[in-house]
């Protein structure tokens, strides 16, 4: 495919990648739990509920999103991301209350829904423009690196307005967000009309499905896949929520996570390294990682947990880009937007469950509890780990491209 844009607009949609990663951070995060409990009277039940209906909406919209991006522009569907975002913020300021908040979270939801797939896609797109498509994970990964940098001071300081006033924080995500939308328009699209290519660059969907079934792990992988990605993000909220039992002042917790940004940056320059190892390698590293986290928690050691949540962050910020460039690897579609989304899908279906699930444990036991029998479950999990990746590792490559339209 050709593409109209100069070699300057293609390397300036390269250089605002690492803008668009430093404004899409929620540097709310740390205090999203604390503030709606504190303020609008949340448990730690509603607090799962909350995560289950954030979870459910992009369940529901993430694919078809990333259709959208992939027929209609990855830029454009970044732009709405963005404004989405920007009205849910606002809500968190104005309307601090259960209404207010779930509506918030649920533009939220939709907003991220449409940058899911949209920003790794285009500079899929532009890396190929260049002629450069093989430098996807290390380029990436230099992206996010040099953003963590800039959002580890963000993150770090920004948990300390909280002291003033716990809306603060939320006040600096809605600016984060403005600036993020500002981004998109200086944007280009790589391959506008994707939808027009010629037929033999288009397989229909029967054509994809057929070869997902004929790559008869990859449904398995992706299955075990989300169940794992889930494990890492669908608890959060509990993980702060024991920083804070464990004895660690609210507006401290930032450093924690800017802490764990700082220790990404040189990770990022380093990722490349495990791409060189046997798929089934890293995959099991990942596996490893988040195994030793949900065991630190169980531990109710503040320094341990802390030093632990520091590593695995730095690792769970790099660890998708290696399987995203597998998944295009093995599907090899032009739709790069939607195979994208659907891996995002397949975390998103066990992000429906977990957190209620998390939050019943909570209540019954406490948190640290719920984290072990978490790590218990993760284990009982690792030998179908090891047997999909092992396939997925062994197969021959087919990709969607070599298949003729049916």
């Amino acid at each position: 495919m050709k593409t109209g844009l100069t070699s300057a607009q293609l390397q300036r949609n390269v250089r605002l990648q690492v803008f668009l990663r430093i404004f899409q951070k929620r540097v709310f995060l740390p205090l999203a739990a604390i503030y709606f409990m504190s303020v609008a009277g949340f448990d730690v039940q509603k607090i799962g509920l909350l995560a289950t209906w954030f979870a459910l909406l992009q369940v529901i919209v993430e694919v078809p999103t990333g259709m959208y991006a992939d027929r209609f522009g990855k830029v454009q569907s970044e732009r709405i991301g963005a404004f989405l975002n920007i009205c849910a913020t606002l809500l968190y300021v104005l309307e601090p209350n259960t209404v207010g908040i779930f509506t918030g979270m649920a533009l939220e939801a939709i907003g991220y829904s449409f940058f899911g797939g949209a920003c790794e896609a285009l500079l899929h797109d532009t890396l190929q423009a260049q002629g450069r498509i093989a430098a996807y994970t290390k380029t990436l990964a230099r992206i996010q690196s040099i953003s963590l940098a800039v959002n580890a001071v963000l993150v770090g300081l920004v948990p300390l307005t909280y002291a003033i006033d716990p809306r603060l924080p939320f006040v600096v995500g809605t600016v984060a967000y403005l600036s993020l939308f500002g981004v998109t328009f200086l944007l280009h699209e790589v391959y506008p009309g994707a939808s027009r290519e010629a037929p033999t660059m288009r397989p229909s969907l029967r054509t994809r499905l057929k070869v997902v079934l004929q790559y008869r792990r990859l449904v398995p992988f992706l299955l075990v896949f989300g169940f794992i990605s889930a494990l890492y993000t669908a608890p959060s909220d509990f993980a702060n929520l024991a920083f804070k039992e464990l004895g660690l002042a609210p507006e401290r917790l930032g450093f924690v996570f800017a802490a764990g940004s700082i220790v990404g940056v040189g990770f990022g320059w380093v990722l490349h390294w495990f791409k060189k190892m046997p798929f089934y390698v890293y995959a099991l590293t990942d596996w490893l990682v988040l195994w030793v986290w949900l065991a630190s928690v169980w531990t109710r050691n503040l320094e341990v947990m802390v030093a632990v949540n520091i590593c695995t962050m730095a690792f769970w910020r790099y660890r998708r880009i290696i399987y995203q460039e597998k998944l295009l690897e093995v599907l090899g579609t032009n739709r790069k937007a939607t195979a994208l989304s659907v891996m995002n899908n397949a975390s998103q279906m066990n992000e429906l469950y977990i957190p209620v699930v998390f939050g019943v444990m909570a209540g019954a036991f406490t948190i640290p509890q719920a984290y072990g029998i978490a790590s218990l479950v993760l284990l009982a999990v690792l030998p179908a780990w090891l047997w999909v990746i092992r396939g997925l590792s062994s197969r021959a490559v087919t990709t969607c491209i070599a298949i003729p339209e049916l």
